[in-house]
């Protein structure tokens, strides 16, 4: 199932989103030191999955990465213990430094209901808006199956699991990304300029080459050169376009004294030229 079949109800303090994702609802909240538990009450849990001999559950982030318009944060959370993830809901918290080092504040906390059991073996990818990042131009640390009620640094023997699922390990919960680090390419196919740059899909220099795009841009070659006898005073220049685009504009045109991919090549100097120039045609200029 993909991404645009996938519901992802965001739920913000007084502000309800819909985004569409892979079968997740998810309650937003900002930070704000009322979430914080104190009270190590959680950590009954873990007293109960020894007693019971459950221990041997593991959750770990694995492939973090953007979606390609840079709008969405995606992970993959995968079950390498031997415990399935049955609860009803999933927490992610966000934090502006690392938390199992380090004191930080919480950026933002996310609270998924899921549909599908993290089952042992598998992976489920996670899907988080960069809107709802405020933080943009700094590493932001983001920690799986917690919900933000730990102070930091986390200590783990007495304030985890600080949700229902406890883990054997966890320090592989921890992942880091940078929002400005995500670059938005064109994509080639999809009528919207992805980049900003004011060109969309095969119109964008960007999709030079893709396929789909080969008659979307000029490709200029000039088959043979010759002068006006009997001054030798004018050179014309026969310029064809092998392309289906037509081009109306200024071109450089640059002058050597040989071949230019030749070693001694001396580069003379460069004018600009007006063509007007329809697709799969030639034209003579002076």
């Amino acid at each position: 199932m993909n991404i645009e079949n996938k519901l992802n109800r965001v739920r913000g303090r007084g502000i309800l989103v819909l985004f569409i994702v892979l079968c997740y609802s998810v309650n937003i909240n900002s930070a704000n030191s009322d979430i914080y538990n104190t009270t190590n009450a959680e950590s009954d849990i873990r007293r109960k999955a020894n007693t019971e001999n459950i221990m041997g559950a593991n959750l770990y982030v694995d492939m973090v990465r953007f979606s390609p318009d840079c709008q969405i944060l995606i992970f993959s959370v995968c079950n390498n213990g031997n415990v399935a993830y049955t609860d009803q809901f999933f927490y992610v918290g966000l934090y502006d430094n690392n938390p199992v080092t380090s004191p930080a504040s919480l950026i933002t906390n996310y609270e998924y209901e899921i549909f599908n059991d993290f089952d042992v073996n598998e992976c489920h990818d996670i899907f988080i808006p960069v809107s709802n990042i405020s933080v943009v131009d700094d590493l932001v640390y983001g920690f799986i199956n917690d919900n933000a009620w730990s102070p930091t640094p986390f200590d783990f023997e007495n304030d985890f699991p600080n949700t229902g699922f406890a883990e054997d390990d966890y320090l592989d919960n921890l992942f880091e990304f940078n929002v400005s680090d995500c670059t938005v390419n064109e994509i080639c196919d999809n009528g919207i300029d992805d980049d900003g740059d004011g060109l969309i899909d095969c119109d964008d220099d960007d999709c030079c080459g893709v396929s789909g795009c080969e008659d979307n841009l000029v490709d200029f070659y000039i088959p043979n050169t010759f002068v006006v006898l009997p001054d030798c005073q004018t050179l014309f220049l026969n310029i064809c376009n092998e392309s289906a685009k037509s081009f109306n504009g200024t071109i450089p045109v640059s002058l050597y004294d040989a071949v230019p991919e030749l070693a001694t090549t001396t580069y003379q100097g460069t004018f600009d030229l007006d063509l007007d120039i329809g697709g799969n045609d030639c034209v003579e200029i002076p």
